[in-house]
């Protein structure tokens, strides 16, 4: 059993590749009843996260359709797209989800925290940079939690969790564009916005894209403003 995490985060690369996390892990915490497993390079769930996971919770209580299938970009520990599951299955019985992270180290924390709240039957975890590994149209919901911080990032895995690169935008800009090429006719969009970021250039791109736009949740700190986003597409 010690090998399964290793085959199923590597995707059958060797443990001396640069694909495999060696960050030391730091233990198990539970949030809102949810248990998730940190390391040293996984960003750990925060207020960004909070505001989206419930944004995301508020969309699904409106779905209707019975087969759902959710994507989470840049997973991280898989916080978000397992309180969706979990809100999902006091619903309906049927839905499949997938997280991708770019980071072998978010993929073995949210491996295991899959494992840890029982839903690895309804969550697979890839290795992946963005969306690029999958066919098109096959969402309901893509959510995401981009690096917004308008800086490039040092190189480390935890770096790319917050590095959005130049005014905050490059990053948001390909996580959206893989998101509209994955979503189904009918699908929700949704994601973290900050006042950091070049807000004209986003919402520029997105009224060319969406079918509609809201602004659901923000919460002000003295140095920005969050907000989560939904982007209705109608394809």
């Amino acid at each position: 059993m010690g090998k399964e995490s290793l085959s199923v985060i590597g995707r059958g690369i060797g443990e001396d590749s640069l694909y495999t996390c060696k960050a030391k892990e730091l233990g198990i915490v539970v949030i809102n009843n949810i248990k998730i497993a940190l390391n040293e390079e996984v960003y750990e769930p925060s207020d960004d996260t909070y505001i989206l996971t419930d944004t995301a919770k508020e969309v699904l209580s409106r779905l209707e359709n019975k087969d759902i299938i959710v994507i989470e970009i840049g997973s991280g520990t898989s916080y978000i797209i397992i309180s969706l599951v979990k809100t999902i299955l006091t619903k309906f019985n049927n839905v499949y989800a997938i997280a991708t992270d770019i980071s072998p180290c978010a993929m073995k924390s949210s491996w295991s925290s899959a494992k840890l709240n029982n839903l690895d039957m309804y969550l697979d975890i890839v290795q992946c940079d963005s969306l690029t590994c999958f066919r098109d149209s096959i969402a309901n919901m893509v959510v995401f939690n981009p690096p917004y911080l308008p800086v490039e990032d040092s190189g480390s895995w935890i770096s790319k969790a917050w590095s959005g690169g130049a005014n905050g935008f490059s990053i948001w800009s390909k996580f959206f564009k893989d998101s509209i090429n994955k979503c189904k006719s009918k699908c929700s969009i949704l994601f973290v916005l900050s006042s950091l970021q070049n807000m004209e250039k986003i919402f520029y791109v997105m009224e060319s894209k969406c079918l509609s736009i809201d602004v659901h949740m923000c919460k002000n700190f003295f140095f920005e403003t969050i907000c989560s986003v939904e982007c209705m597409v109608s394809i």
